[in-house]
């Protein structure tokens, strides 16, 4: 991720969140230069771009996938963000991007997690786990195949909490 883009990142959710979810969505997501549609039939390209809707059959350079990468991260933090009430501590922000930018900023609003943290609710960090069904199966059952989603929604919630802790020092 280009300074550029880790700046935008910092100045809307702090240094610490935003080195965290520059390093986490590409972990997280992976990266595939060959569009693919993953496990819920979306069109997929680089670290989980699906748009600008990726061509099929082009192989995307590392330069191309660097630019919508930041390009989206940074449209999905945005949006995820402008959910959040003032007192959302570094895990809060580092919880509504990543899910975010997995499910869709419409999900944090849906999830209740902006009610959550407003009330200082310690489950806040835990209001997404509950998305870890794809195509109708439930992902914390290793024998469905799609396991990831749900450690996924365990890393993310587990971050949201670490980080929350640290705010509280």
């Amino acid at each position: 991720m280009s300074n550029h883009v880790k700046g935008r990142l910092a100045v809307l959710v702090g240094a610490v969140a935003a080195t965290v979810i520059a390093t986490q969505i590409p972990r997280l997501e992976g990266t595939r230069y060959v569009p693919y549609y993953d496990k819920g039939g979306v069109l997929t390209v680089c670290s989980g771009v699906t748009f600008p809707r990726p061509v099929v059959g082009k192989t995307y350079t590392k330069e191309e996938c660097a630019a919508l990468d930041e390009t989206v991260i940074i449209e999905h933090a945005e949006k995820s963000l402008k959910h959040l009430p003032p007192n959302a501590k570094d895990g809060h922000k580092i919880l509504a991007v990543l899910a975010g930018y997995n499910l869709g900023p419409k999900r944090i609003v849906d999830s209740g997690l902006p009610m959550l943290i407003t009330k200082d609710d310690p489950s806040a960090c835990s209001a997404l786990v509950k998305y870890r069904f794809v195509a109708g199966k439930d992902c914390s059952v290793r024998s469905n195949n799609c396991y990831g989603v749900y450690a996924r929604r365990l890393t993310e919630r587990d971050l949201c909490n670490a980080y929350n802790k640290k705010d509280a020092r």
